[in-house]
């Protein structure tokens, strides 16, 4: 799901990406200021290197490689468990970076 939500973002479908968001992130970011933050910044990830850590009944992180060689590194992404779908948790930071507080 985390790749799909990057895979949208650098395919510029930011409806698509937004849909993949908790319901809560949905509310306090509309599809208007997702797309405009979106298209401000973005971040290249591997998205193959993809891996799901800390995963509980309702909560988990999604842990995606950056692609910068010399200075390697790595985004953990929130996700949660909503009615048996798996959403993005954004609450600040950017859409390629998001944070869930």
């Amino acid at each position: 799901m985390v790749v799909r939500y990057l895979g949208a973002l650098y395919e510029q479908d930011y409806q698509a990406a937004h849909d993949l968001l908790s319901a809560e992130s949905r509310r306090r970011h509309t599809l208007e200021e997702f797309a405009r933050e979106a298209r401000s910044a973005q971040v290249l990830y591997d998205l193959a290197g993809a891996r799901a850590e800390r995963i509980g009944e309702k909560t988990a992180e999604v842990v995606v490689p950056l692609q910068r060689e010399e200075e390697p590194g790595a985004k953990a992404f929130a996700v949660i468990n909503e009615g048996g779908q798996w959403r993005i948790v954004y609450y600040t930071g950017k859409p390629f970076f998001p944070y869930g507080e």
